[in-house]
């Protein structure tokens, strides 16, 4: 290929990605729908299917589109005009707040809007940088932040690496605020959704809907965030007499590091956990109850329920966590516990932003509210 045809296929993937951004602009899809095959996008905009791949990719990256396996390119974000542009005359910043994102998901994208919506109403400069999946590329960040960083908001990880380099950060003046976790001992701020109700939530409604024990896929040594959800099902259990919850537990045996960027480990895990679980030996009153901690691990359940034809939602019934836009296109559509997202980016950033203002050097934890949301999969019916 010559350098005219190069530059001339950049420019249609280009192009082609700002005509899908225009369509998302303009209400012809809804955070969470399945944009158009590739197919008909190559037929509608009359380009190759390579460059339609190209375009997708593009917006990916931007966190505006996110592929799943078998369904296709699921709308995770709708791109406004001020969505990076953060900066206003109308109130003096504090410095630069950066949103280190590890990766481009469905959770990440919303929390970012919400981050770059609370910087653009109080005129703070912000910033997104993706690291596409890279701990190493993160923690060098953090290592040698850019000047003129005042703040960083992350998803950080309980383990010695993160620790030394956010201790470090802390030392030299850096507010860090983590997303959905704490990291024990650390001192260090962050702001999470209730995971422990959402744990309770989704398991109390399986006991009271089969009056079965409830099976829980997760992790124990694993986030705090992870631990929190299995100390709600524990504690639902228990309330309803379920004194020995241990023979009830399958723990995943993959690092927290590895889950949040590899999305088939997630369904993985699951897929072999509740491979375990659906048995004669661990069947109660007419099938079995599953709480997942990850929506991802609920859907490895549905694949090991299908390859040994049990139905989702009669014989198992199950829940996951997260509500990702995925649940509503499962077959049938999965329960699960919605978490707040653009919610939790923008409260990120205020907290950030109060804390570089303050300078108290007290850490702050804010949690946020959950919500069941059920579906067909744990109904029964």
């Amino acid at each position: 290929m010559n350098k005219n045809e190069n530059q001339t296929n950049n420019y249609k993937k280009d192009m082609l990605a700002e005509l899908i951004k225009k369509d998302l602009q303009g209400g012809s899809y809804s955070l969470g729908d399945v944009i158009e095959s590739e197919r008909r996008l190559s037929e509608r905009y009359d380009v190759s299917r390579v460059t339609v791949r190209s375009a997708i990719n593009i917006l990916e990256a931007q966190g505006v589109l996110l592929r799943y396996p078998r369904l296709g390119a699921v709308v995770t974000s709708i791109p406004r005009a001020d969505q990076c542009s953060c900066e206003k005359p109308a109130e003096k910043h504090v410095g630069e707040i950066v949103f280190l994102r590890l990766g481009s998901n469905p959770w990440t994208s919303d929390i970012s809007l919400g981050y770059s919506q609370y910087c653009s109403e109080h005129g703070q400069v912000c910033r997104i940088v993706d690291f596409n999946g890279s701990h190493q590329r993160l923690l060098e960040y953090l290592d040698k932040p850019s000047q003129g960083t005042a703040g960083v908001v992350l998803v950080a990880y309980d383990n010695v690496d993160y620790k030394k380099t956010l201790q470090r950060l802390a030392d030299i003046g850096v507010e860090v605020v983590l997303l959905e976790r704490t990291i024990e001992g650390s001192g260090l701020s962050s702001v999470s959704v209730d995971n422990f109700t959402g744990g309770y939530l989704a398991t109390n409604h399986l006991l009271e809907r089969f009056g079965r024990g409830v099976f829980h896929i997760g992790k124990h040594s694993g986030s705090s965030s992870l631990q929190k959800r299995m100390e709600g099902w524990k504690s639902a259990l228990t309330q309803q007499g379920f004194g020995d919850t241990a023979q009830l537990l399958f723990e995943i045996d993959v690092r927290d590091e590895v889950l949040a960027t590899d999305f088939d480990a997630q369904i993985k895990a699951g897929y072999e956990a509740a491979k375990k679980i659906l048995t004669d030996e661990h069947k109660q009153k007419g099938g079995w109850s599953i709480f997942a901690a990850k929506d991802l691990i609920a859907a490895g359940v549905y694949k090991a329920a299908q390859e040994l034809s049990l139905e989702v939602g009669r014989e198992v019934a199950v829940v996951g966590f997260g509500d990702s836009p995925m649940t509503k296109h499962l077959t049938p559509p999965m329960s699960s516990v919605y978490r707040v997202r653009s919610e939790l980016g923008y409260a990120a950033a205020k907290l950030a932003r109060k804390l570089i203002a303050e300078r108290s050097h007290t850490a702050v934890h804010e949690v946020m509210p959950v919500k069941l949301m059920i579906r067909e999969s744990s109904l029964g019916e």
